[in-house]
């Protein structure tokens, strides 16, 4: 095999229905607000349009608007961020500590909203949003140990929610960020998304951490007192939900020998499965054959199909064909194609032995096949032929057409070797036979009954190329001068001959009746003069 260009195919199969579609969440980046914030806002009220904590505990917001430092942008009480939209953003606190009782208590705000229009139940949404880890302000006291954590979620509910506790309330989301993955950035905006297939009405969506302190895992990322309490505090911006339409894809893609593509799992989905079981995010495939990967975000899950094949390596092929047909040469599947013979179609058509080649390129690389063809010959009936018996004085005829795969005698039927021939009636008997390479041939042979000549001369032909009777030829034995004359109703000669084993092919001459006059001599007879009227059959 020739490489062309070396290299992976790499396949991300996503589809986003509707991708310009409505967010169904208002005031998406915390732009709008009642009032420029000058405190920390309570529970109840927000200076936030839209937004709402449902506990006791405080939703931040923070704009370049605000007059006190705590609240200002880019830096503030928490840290140091530029939004990622616009002037502001909002931001959620987990935070943990031990009492005096060696026991883990904790504190967490959320950050809820009405959505626009409630949802459509079997409908799909697709969720985002984006979190950024506050690394602290060593000019304040708050937040001295950072931590990160992982679960973050979104819970979708009918009723809006209200907790009279600072605690983690007791939601279990529907889009939740993987546990594998901590959300440790402090200088950049994290994405969260996920699918939500919609039960019907619900109308309030809650960001942030529904996991128990005692449950809630945290990575250290900074300390700067190891006196005060663990925290992890966190930005959100761009909050959105929009209605998608996922679609399966079915791709058909081909690799060359020995290469491999790596196929991924939909990006905005947090698992997979494979029809092997296997739950890799991406996987190389390597061999040909068809593959399914069942991407699952939430409780939406949606299946693709992959179907690969293999450039494979040079072929060499022996095809044969029988003397007088022609062969169809079929290369494998590529890209384009390029023949010996010039020929760029997948495919050609040959009717002479020899060698023929074709070049199949695809996916970056090429091969080349050879085809050696054989012919071989018909089967060999020459030794059938036209004859005279007297079958008035008891004569029989055998025909034998010699070691075939299989032979049909017809009229008879029979499908021996051989056959024996005794009735009193001219007769054309067809034999048809195949040898061990497939090849057929078929034979007519005209047996005439004649006792008391040496010559019998057909009265009819049929020059249509069918292998049957095409040729008009009387039958003699034991001659020793011939002449046969073709002559029309006008007395035109149309054709003449000395030669025996000659006949007349009809092939310029309309049907219908014409005169054949036969002139011969037998051994130790006088010479014979006859005429006959014989018919041309289309």
């Amino acid at each position: 095999m020739k490489k062309i260009l070396p290299h992976i195919v790499t396949i991300i199969s996503i589809f986003f229905g509707n991708c310009y579609a409505q967010n169904l969440v208002p005031n998406p980046s915390f732009e709008e607000y009642n009032n420029c914030p000058p405190t920390l806002q309570d529970s109840d009220f927000s200076d936030i349009k839209n937004w709402f904590s449902p506990t006791l505990n405080q939703l931040y917001y923070l704009n370049t608007c605000a007059t006190s430092i705590s609240h200002k942008v880019p830096i503030n009480a928490i840290g140091n961020c530029i939004p990622r939209t616009g002037n502001a953003y909002s931001g959620i606190l987990i935070s943990a500590n031990r009492s005096d009782s060696n026991t883990l208590y904790g504190t967490t705000n959320y950050a809820s909203n009405k959505l626009s229009s409630p949802l459509l139940a079997d409908s799909v949404y697709r969720v985002s949003f984006y979190v950024s880890l506050a690394e602290g302000n060593p000019v304040t006291t708050l937040y001295r140990q950072i931590g990160a954590i992982s679960s973050i979620g979104v819970y979708f509910n009918t009723t809006k929610l209200k907790f009279t506790t600072e605690d983690t309330i007791p939601l279990i989301p529907q889009v939740l960020n993987p546990s594998w993955r901590f959300l440790d950035d402090t200088l950049g905006w994290m994405n969260i998304k996920g699918y939500y297939r919609a039960i019907g009405g619900e109308q309030f969506i809650t960001i942030g951490n529904t996991t128990s302190y005692v449950n809630t895992i945290f990575k250290i990322v900074k300390i700067i007192d190891t006196s005060r309490f663990l925290t992890s505090c966190y930005y959100i911006d761009d909050v959105s939900l929009t209605p998608v339409s996922l679609q399966p894809t079915n791709k058909d893609t081909s690799m060359c020998d020995g290469d491999s593509i790596l196929w991924n799992k939909r990006a905005d989905f947090n698992s997979c499965i494979w029809n092997d079981g296997d739950t890799s995010s991406n996987r190389y495939v390597k061999q040909a054959g068809t593959y399914f990967i069942t991407n699952i975000s939430g409780n939406v899950s949606i299946t693709d199909t992959i179907t690969i094949v293999t450039l494979s390596n040079n072929n060499n092929y022996t095809p044969s064909y029988c003397n007088g047909q022609t062969l169809t040469l079929q290369a494998a599947t590529a890209q384009s194609y390029r023949w010996n013979t010039l020929t760029t179609a997948p495919s050609i058509l040959v009717n002479q032995p020899g060698t023929y080649w074709v070049k199949r390129s695809n996916a970056g690389c090429s091969v080349t096949d050879t085809f050696r063809v054989t012919q071989y010959p018909l089967p060999n009936l020459n030794h059938l032929t036209d004859t005279v018996v007297c079958f008035e004085e008891g004569a029989q005829l055998t025909l034998t057409v010699g070691n075939f795969k299989q032979q049909l005698w017809q009229p008879m039927g029979d499908t021996t070797a051989s056959i024996l021939i005794q009735t009193p009636q001219q007769i054309t008997v067809t034999v048809t036979v195949t040898d061990s390479n497939t090849c057929i041939a078929t034979k007519s042979i005209l047996i005439g009954n004649s006792c008391s000549d040496f010559v019998f001369i057909p009265n009819a032909f049929s020059p249509n190329d069918d292998g049957l009777n095409d040729v008009f030829k009387p039958i003699t034995r034991e001659l020793e001068f011939y002449e046969l004359t073709i002559v029309n109703r006008w007395g035109q000669i149309l054709f003449t001959t000395q030669n025996i084993e000659e006949g007349w092919d009809g092939k310029n001459a309309s049907a219908g009746v014409y005169i054949a006059h036969l002139t011969y001599k037998v051994k130790g007879k006088k010479e014979q003069k006859t005429l006959q009227s014989i018919t041309l059959l289309r």
